[in-house]
Formats: structure tokens, C-alpha cells, sequence
């Protein structure tokens, strides 16, 4: 049975999230080889050496899986970029999904997305973001948001619409090389990293307006940490030197330093910002 779809899941100290992880997994799976007769393979790639996962009883558990489980461990705690890259690296699907230890996806999500993808090199899935109070709310309120997470003007003078790596499934050939070559040292951005870096070599985006994943708030995000996430944009910005464009990632700055800056009379150093989101909603957020 030949193997469609990689799934790889950093893991770092997440015991706690395995028993619903590897449930949802199965589930996605079951319906995955049920309606396509192809395989999913799960890789969970451990960045915290000093615990092993699988002494967890749910993989201790002798049972029959409907799909394939590997579980790698780092030498040393490297990061989530590098994490992912590991597990890229030993992935044998033609698709990718990065999948973080704490998301959520629909039943028919990995279903969903291999259906919706067709010629292109990623397809954009609809979901929900978690909120503090226990309450989620749509990724896009139209289609027009949602195509707009796929385009790179967007993605340099607006925002970056894709909410996580989780709704997303890629095409493992288009994943530039460069991507796997030039790990992150701060964690938060490496997806960005990828959108813009994928989206510059011509990569082509599809949207698929099914419901189906959930970003999860525990307030350990690294996206909730501003310090944390403006040192990751602007790493970004320097890997991207030559590569994108100067002007466009100019305006990516001017905006990570806008929004990861706490106090109102900073803010007023970045006019330039409010005035590119009130272009771009009306450009990109129309209904």
C-alpha cells in the first residue's frame, strides 16, 4: 500500500496530549485508506530527549493502527524548525502535514485536504482559533480572506492569513530545499519562513473551505509570546535577504515591529502599518 501522506508532530514533553493525538490520527486514517485505499504515516519527533514517548502506554499498546508510526528522537533539543526537518527528511509520503502535539483536526481533515489539493503545490484548509475563554472563532469570514493567505503581496504588505501549519497540506516536492537547509534558531516563524519562501519560487496555492482544523489556546503558544515571535520575524527577514523582495519584506518588518511592540506611543513610530492594513482589507478581506 503505497504511502500518501506524511504526518510529522514535533513532540517535546507532551505525554499528556498522545492518548486524543493518536485517536485523531486514527480516525483520519481509517476514513483516509477506507475511501483511497493509500496509507498515512505518522512521525512523532522527539525534542526532548531526556524523556522517551514511548514508554507512554498508548504506544506500548500491542495493537493493530490503520496507519504507520515512527518515532524519531533528536540527539539534543534543536527546535521546532529543525524538528520538523528531521521528520521531512525521513517522511516517505508525496504529502506533507506538519501537525503541532496539542492541534486539533476534523475527522476528514487529511481526507479532506488530499481531495482539495489537485495540481497544486498546497491547499489552505478553513478552521477555528481557540480563544482564552474556552471559545473559537472562523480563521476567514470569506473566501476572498481565505485566497488571500496564498498570496504573496499578502503575505508581505497585509498579513500572514494562515493561522498554523496544521491546515495546510503540502506537496513534498515543492518544499524548497532551502527551507530544510536553513533552520531557525527561535521558534514561531519557521512556517511563515516557508509560506514566503515557497510562494517566491512560483509555488501555487489552493483553498479548501471545509472546517478542518482547530489551533488550540493553552497559553503556551510561542505565537502569544511578542518578544519571542519578533525575534523569529526578523530572523526570517534575514534569511529571506536576496530572495524576496526587499520592498515587501521591508513592510513584513515594519509590521512585526508594530504588532510585537507593547505601547501605544512606540505604535505611532509605524503609521505606515495602519495605513498598508486599511489598503489590504480592502483589497484582500472584501466579502
Amino acid at each position: 500500500m503505497s504511502t500518501a501522506i506524511s504526518v510529522i508532530i514535533p513532540y517535546y514533553q507532551g505525554q499528556r496530549y498522545l492518548p486524543e493525538l493518536l485517536s485523531m490520527m486514527e480516525r483520519n486514517a481509517e476514513i483516509f485508506r477506507n475511501e483511497t485505499g493509500k496509507e498515512i504515516e505518522v512521525l512523532l519527533v522527539n525534542d526532548s530527549p531526556w524523556e522517551n514517548p514511548e514508554e507512554h502506554q498508548n504506544l506500548q499498546e500491542n495493537k493493530e493502527r490503520s496507519f504507520r508510526l515512527s518515532v524519531m528522537t533528536n540527539p539534543e533539543n534543536s527546535g521546532i524548525h529543525a524538528t520538523r526537518v528531521n521528520g521531512l527528511r525521513a517522511a516517505e509520503g508525496e504529502f506533507i502535514q506538519f501537525l503541532d502535539q496539542d492541534d486539533r483536526i476534523a475527522d476528514r481533515c487529511l481526507l479532506s485536504q488530499y481531495k482539495a489539493i489537485g495540481e497544486a503545490d498546497f491547499v489552505i484548509g478553513n478552521g477555528y482559533d481557540g480563544e482564552q475563554n474556552g471559545g473559537k472563532h472562523p480563521f476567514y469570514s470569506s473566501t476572498s480572506a481565505q485566497a488571500a493567505a496564498g498570496n504573496l503581496k499578502c503575505q508581505y504588505y497585509y498579513n500572514n492569513l494562515i493561522r498554523s501549519p496544521g491546515q495546510v497540506l503540502i506537496r513534498k516536492s515543492s518544499i524548497p530545499a532551502y527551507w530544510s537547509e536553513q533552520i531557525m534558531k527561535n521558534n514561531g516563524s519557521d512556517d511563515a519562513f516557508l509560506w514566503i519562501l515557497m510562494l517566491c519560487s512560483g509555488a501555487r496555492a489552493a483553498i479548501n473551505e471545509e472546517f478542518v482544523y482547530e489551533h488550540v489556546y493553552t497559553g503556551e503558544n510561542t505565537s502569544g509570546n511578542n518578544e519571542a515571535m519578533l525575534r523569529s520575524q526578523m530572523e526570517v527577514a534575514e534569511k529571506l535577504k536576496g530572495i524576496a523582495s526587499p520592498i515587501g519584506m521591508w513592510a513584513f518588518c515594519r509590521r512585526a515591529k508594530y504588532y510585537c511592540t507593547d505601547g501605544r506611543a512606540h505604535r505611532l513610530r509605524y503609521p505606515d502599518v495602519g495605513l498598508l492594513r486599511s489598503v489590504g482589507s480592502r483589497v484582500w478581506m472584501k466579502s
